[in-house]
């Protein structure tokens, strides 16, 4: 009786073993874009730190819409650098200190903090929505918040 029971155990572990499974696939297909959301951001405060207005433009969907630090609706114009603006970016070099973020198909979020190189207490959170075009993944939406001031 023993050795029946024993042979089923090892053949449905081995089954199980050997069965694909295409969540796995997909989680770790998931992890690996998000990673590469991440990756845009890094490379967009990279572009909005150099004022470049090609990596931009191509960063940034031309149906864009976003706030920030006030009331108005911002557009792609409002925030690619116009031709010939100068060397000087309009929003300083900053560092990603922390994110996280969430596939939904071909859309995906990321949320996180920022923090202006040189200058202390100057975080920011973030959450920018990107959506997968067939020239890649390109930002669509985004939110930028100062974080309010320490409690004493």
């Amino acid at each position: 009786m023993k050795r029946p029971l024993i042979f089923i155990t090892l053949s449905l572990a081995a089954s199980l073993a050997l069965t694909p499974r295409p969540h796995l696939r997909a989680q770790q297909q998931n992890a690996k874009e998000g990673d590469e959301l991440v990756n845009l951001v890094t490379q967009w405060l990279d572009a909005e730190a150099r004022n470049d207005r090609t990596a931009l433009d191509h960063l940034i969907a031309d149906d864009f819409m976003g706030t920030a630090f006030g009331d108005n609706i911002l557009t792609k114009a409002d925030i690619v650098p116009t031709e010939g603006s100068g060397s000087q970016g309009r929003f300083p070099k900053s560092t990603l200190k922390q994110s996280t973020s969430r596939l939904f198909g071909d859309a995906g979020v990321v949320m996180g903090q920022i923090a202006v190189d040189g200058q202390p207490n100057s975080d920011m959170r973030f959450t920018l929505v990107y959506v997968k075009r067939q020239a890649g993944w390109q930002m669509v939406a985004a939110h930028l918040a100062r974080n309010p001031p320490a409690q004493q």
